[in-house]
């Protein structure tokens, strides 16, 4: 823990100096003295009790949640505290990131076992591996600012804003399976595992999506995705600048997204890597972890011959789409 005199502590220096001062220059030593052993006193008293209010406390939380660049996530936060003392007044908590500390939460008096919400800022695409908590607190009289720092022990990962392309980058399937349009995937593969088409004669009146239906103006029926639906196969070319490959990633997670929302299986390839999810909230976040912390391809060499796109087939960050 740190301790450092407030700017009301540093004017009670000036006091102190004052007084003493005074003590030896003027014939009034017994009011001075007096007056000199209660600030001393005071600003002691008021040093131990700060450390003492921060001392032993600690803060548990789970993983940090996903969010996409440039959206604020919230974060739950347990506080804990020793049995000498289950409460801590005038706590602020704050998060280092980047050299930088956002104060995040004031609370003026915190139990033991309580939960705390804090909202983090929106962030960069990015996987930030060292950060630090910082509380700090001012109690009781205000003359010494106490702060004490705690390592985050989880990654926070920001994945890619999701973007669909216009006619660019297109989420492939494997041989024997039809292109889809990136651009057309969050149509085709809508929320519940099921996908929409226009209504026909012929259909059960059961399967009328009727949210759709209304959304669209139109009759809208649901139709099931089938079991043996081909995984989608997208590829990202990280031969590239680093602002080249921001673009690319952002097509990826839509689609990444899009497979998620429609419960289909999907892979991810790039150079040296290949990485399949089943369309799982699990899986889609393993993916989304990868293109959060995905950097420029450095190595010269070619990627592996079936980590190519197959002949005819568009890939992110192809000539003129990426």
């Amino acid at each position: 823990m740190r301790l450092r005199p407030t700017e009301l502590g540093v004017k009670g220096g000036l006091l102190v100096g004052a007084l003493g001062c005074a003590f030896f220059a003027t014939g009034y030593s017994n009011l001075f003295f007096l007056l000199l052993v209660f600030v001393v006193v005071l600003g002691v008293l008021g040093a131990v009790w700060s450390l003492t209010n921060l001392r032993g406390l600690t803060l548990r939380m789970a993983e940090p949640p996903l969010a996409e660049a440039g959206r604020p996530r919230s974060l739950r936060l347990e506080l804990g505290l020793p049995r000498a003392h289950a409460t801590a007044f005038d706590l602020a908590v704050g998060l280092e990131l980047g050299g930088s500390c956002h104060e995040l939460l004031h609370v003026p008096m915190a139990q033991a076992g309580e939960i705390l919400t804090v909202t983090l800022p929106g962030l960069p695409r990015g996987r930030i591996g060292s950060w630090r908590w910082h509380l700090r607190s001012r109690h009781p009289f205000g003359l010494w600012r106490v702060v004490r720092t705690l390592p985050g022990t989880l990654p926070i990962h920001t994945y890619p804003r999701p973007e669909s392309g216009s006619g660019g980058g297109r989420a492939r399937q494997p041989a024997g399976g039809a292109v889809l349009p990136l651009a057309a995937a969050s149509a085709a593969m809508p929320e519940g595992g099921a996908g929409l088409r226009p209504f026909q004669p012929g259909d059960s009146m059961r399967r009328v999506h009727w949210r759709a239906t209304a959304r669209r103006g139109e009759p809208v029926v649901r139709e099931d995705a089938r079991p043996n639906d081909p995984a989608a196969v997208v590829w990202v070319d990280r031969h590239c600048s680093a602002e080249a490959l921001e673009p690319r990633l952002s097509l990826a997670a839509a689609a990444v997204l899009a497979a998620r929302r429609s419960r289909r299986p999907i892979t991810v390839q790039s150079q040296g890597v290949t990485l399949v999810g089943d369309g799982s909230t699990a899986s889609s976040d393993a993916l989304l972890r990868w293109l959060a912390a995905a950097q420029p391809w450095t190595d010269a060499a070619d990627p592996p011959i079936e980590q190519r796109p197959a002949a005819g087939e568009r890939q992110f960050g192809e000539a003129g789409h990426g």
